[in-house]
């Protein structure tokens, strides 16, 4: 049995501190996977590119001060299974916001 299962979240969060200048969205077992990021007044955020050792499986994105922010993430992810195991499978998809 294989299986493509879409992934497409979004999530809203709070930036308390006026100093972070950086939200982090860490992607796990998600292929694929991109983010949005958008400010209090639906404006997307600059995604801050790694130049040296580039973690596919994280973007970081530009703060604008504390306020609410937007985060949109889509991702895809490919199940397979063989056998007996094929009715049983379990797998996830996670991402993670921190912020700098």
């Amino acid at each position: 049995m294989q299986a493509e299962v879409s992934f497409d979240s979004t999530v809203k969060t709070t930036v308390r501190s006026e100093t972070a200048r950086t939200l982090q969205v860490e992607f796990e077992f998600l292929q694929s996977a991109s983010a949005e990021v958008r400010d209090w007044e639906a404006k997307p955020l600059t995604r801050r590119v790694q130049e040296v050792n580039p973690n596919p499986n994280v973007m970081d994105f530009y703060l604008k001060g504390a306020g609410v922010y937007e985060v949109h993430v889509t991702g895809n992810r490919t199940l397979s299974a063989i056998g007996p195991d094929a009715r049983n499978v379990n797998d996830r998809a996670t991402f993670k916001i921190s912020v700098q």
